[in-house]
């Protein structure tokens, strides 16, 4: 793991052009009873300059969300980036306190990619989505931020497959009648500007009292 911290560190240095990072996390590294967490925090506190990691290809506009294919047949950079730092903070205690700060940088599409760049960012997230278990509250926060760039870019095709998905989804991670209430009408806000009157009058049956 600690191989995996510094590569990464070393490949944000490289995007933000500046040094100090791998230091920190190496002096780190070489005291007695290192905190593994403390390490993964610099290294998403830094996370942010994966918005400039750049693109090679396409990828496909019929990308899906919550896809377990991890397009392969893509090249680029910032999906690997984005899964070698999901791979680093799935098992970290810390999870719950790192989360905002990856799920805030995947709100704003990746900055060399202005064509590409939703789908790539809605890729991050379902890879995050994927990897938590079925029950975990977390999925609820991934899931409102996809919703986010989904409503943000006009990419309710995407959206539309898992929509069946939502009731069983809520009950599986605990969520309270704020939040489905909440997520409900957000979904509804995204269906009704993307011309789906039938799903948005379904979810206001589903919602009213």
């Amino acid at each position: 793991m600690s191989d995996q911290v510094l590569e990464m560190a070393q490949y944000l240095e490289t995007r933000k052009g500046s040094q100090g990072l791998v230091a920190q996390i190496k002096s780190q590294f070489e005291g007695e009873g290192y905190d593994l967490d403390s390490c993964l925090r610099e290294i998403v506190n830094a996370s942010s300059a994966l918005s400039t990691a750049p693109e090679r290809g396409n990828v496909s506009p019929s990308l899906l969300i919550y896809h377990r294919d991890y397009l392969a047949k893509y090249e680029t950079e910032f999906i690997p980036a984005y899964n070698l730092l999901i791979h680093l903070v799935r098992s970290s205690t810390g999870l719950p306190e790192l989360l905002p700060a990856i799920l805030q940088n995947l709100s704003a599409p990746p900055s060399t990619s202005p064509i590409n760049g939703p789908a790539l960012s809605v890729h991050a997230l379902s890879t995050i989505f994927n990897v938590l278990p079925a029950n975990s509250p977390l999925r609820y926060p991934v899931f409102k931020a996809t919703l986010r760039v989904v409503a943000e870019h006009g990419m309710y095709d995407v959206l539309a497959p898992q929509l069946k998905n939502i009731e069983r989804w809520v009950g599986e991670w605990g969520s309270s009648i704020a939040e489905i209430r909440d997520l409900y009408l957000t979904i509804a806000d995204v269906a009704e500007k993307a011309g789906d009157a039938e799903y948005v009058h379904v979810l206001f049956r589903i919602i009213s009292p």
